[in-house]
């Protein structure tokens, strides 16, 4: 199935595990036939759930295409006109080609991974590749990266619901700065949602609200490109475009960089979902993988360019592109609405692997108790809710998360885990180390670049777009009113 390298498949027609299509052989058979597998031999490398009844691999190339494609679009997405002004459009473009690039490489080797260890989730693989070390490495990583994001969601809510608080409550100076219409007051009020709901010990009716994640992001981008139609009329097209907002080589591309791998970070979702296709074959299994990959790659050059297009003449694009616009506009406030809800009810989707990695690390092996889950619940969820309170930088907190989690997910491991299966695969190798190579250096610099910016700019909440108040104003006029 897999070409010598083993980087690719090498026939259309076969199966990507051994056997019939939807067989799954115990792990230590296939451990026993592979010479060069690194895992230990004697222990049962299969864990609970990997195992799947050959009745349930049921999906078809569509429905696994789309369930992956609704995996990768998150918030993310919002950054994206961010980016692009942070490299200039052009070089915008070409960035985000070469994250989608390295992306499908780093599935392609993770794919030939599970293929050749046979074991059919991210931790089973690293488990394989590193035995226990690689477990660990694989919790800190889920960690970080889930983490981030549930942080940025928190993020989101503040500056979705704030504003239009205040708009509600009449649209003056006065409820603007009411402390109902601060970022902090919504952002207190959803833990009244999220927290249950994260305690619970399953949640896989929330994972249907992916769906409505996926309308959010196709009305966001009809949104986008309708603005940007209008703001382009009235600054006469482009005439007022400088070179740098074109080309702007800088260190601000290593901003870029981790907001384009935060969006497109899938993996830990891909074993899962191809072990549910049907006749996973060379073709089939690249229509899903592919297919999602380039449909978001298409959507995210869309609503970055076209973000970028409406606001390119302002001093400074937002972190999250909503804040660019009005807070009175209808279409605006729809959009708002709409992504308050999906980041309220995927929080807790994601809060779940990011409390298991918790419990995993110190808690291995454990039966499941509330009391204890209760204690990590106050420790994470309190630790996203400190974080989001004080900082009101999405841009930074994606930026923060893509860097090191997303990157170790997304480029680092499946690099390492291709390089440590395939010790005979030469060119195989060349490539997985190139990458290994290239996450390193971002996950260092990126990280490096985000966290100077946060320093020199420092808290600019006060001058935000998510904080509609003028503080100036409201001294003035209660002064004017104490007088």
């Amino acid at each position: 199935m897999w070409s010598d390298d083993g980087v690719v498949l090498s026939d259309e027609k076969s199966p990507l595990f051994p056997g019939s299509d939807n067989e799954v052989r115990p792990y230590h058979s296939v451990a026993a036939d592979n010479k060069d597998f690194k895992g230990d031999g004697n222990a049962p490398l299969f864990q609970d759930g990997e195992n799947v009844d050959a009745s349930l691999v049921t999906a078809s190339v569509f429905s696994s295409f789309i369930n992956l494609t609704n995996t990768v679009v998150g918030a993310g997405v919002l950054a994206l006109p961010f980016a692009f002004k942070s490299t200039g459009v052009v070089l915008g473009i070409i960035v985000l080609f070469g994250v989608y690039s390295l992306i499908i490489l780093s599935i392609e080797l993770l794919v030939a991974s599970s293929k050749h260890s046979q074991v059919k989730s991210y931790r089973g693989i690293s488990e394989a590749a590193m035995g226990k070390y690689g477990n660990w490495l694989t919790q800190g990583a889920v960690f970080l990266s889930t983490f981030g994001a549930m942080t940025s969601y928190l993020i989101i809510i503040g500056d979705m619901m704030g504003p239009l608080i205040g708009f509600w409550m009449g649209g003056t100076n006065d409820d603007y700065c009411s402390i109902y219409a601060r970022r902090q007051f919504p952002i207190t009020v959803s833990l009244l949602i999220v927290v249950p709901l994260t305690m619970l010990r399953n949640i896989d009716s929330l994972r249907y609200t992916s769906g409505i994640a996926v309308c959010a992001v196709l009305y966001l981008l009809m949104v986008v490109v309708f603005k940007s139609g209008e703001s382009i009329s009235e600054n006469s097209g482009m005439d007022n475009m400088k070179p740098h907002d074109f080309f702007n080589f800088s260190e601000k591309i290593f901003r870029a960089v981790p907001i384009m791998t935060l969006a497109f970070t899938c993996h830990m979702n891909v074993m899962p979902i191809l072990t549910g296709l049907k006749h996973p074959t060379k073709r089939r299994v690249r229509q899903v993988t592919w297919g999602a990959i380039t449909t978001c790659q298409v959507l995210y050059i869309v609503i970055g360019l076209f973000g970028f297009l409406t606001f390119y003449t302002n001093d400074g694009i937002e972190g999250n592109v909503l804040l660019n616009y009005d807070v009175d506009l209808t279409e605006i406030i729809i959009g708002r609405l709409a992504v308050t809800l999906v980041v309220i009810f995927s929080f807790p989707v994601l809060a779940h692997p990011c409390i298991g990695s918790v419990e995993e690390l110190l808690f291995p092996g454990r039966t499941f108790s509330y009391k204890r889950r209760a204690v990590e619940v106050v420790f994470v969820v309190g630790s996203t809710f400190t974080i989001a309170f004080f900082v009101a930088d999405v841009s930074l907190v994606l930026g923060i998360a893509g860097s090191t989690g997303s990157t170790l997910v997304g480029f680092i491991l499946p690099g390492l885990f291709y390089t440590l299966l395939h010790p005979e695969q030469r060119k195989g190798r060349i490539v997985s180390a190139l990458l290994v190579v290239l996450g390193v250096t971002f996950f260092a610099v990126s990280t490096w670049v985000t966290l100077e910016d946060a320093l020199l700019a420092g808290d600019e909440e006060e001058a935000s777009a998510a904080n509609l108040c003028n503080s100036t104003l409201l001294n003035l006029e209660n002064q004017t009113l104490a007088w």
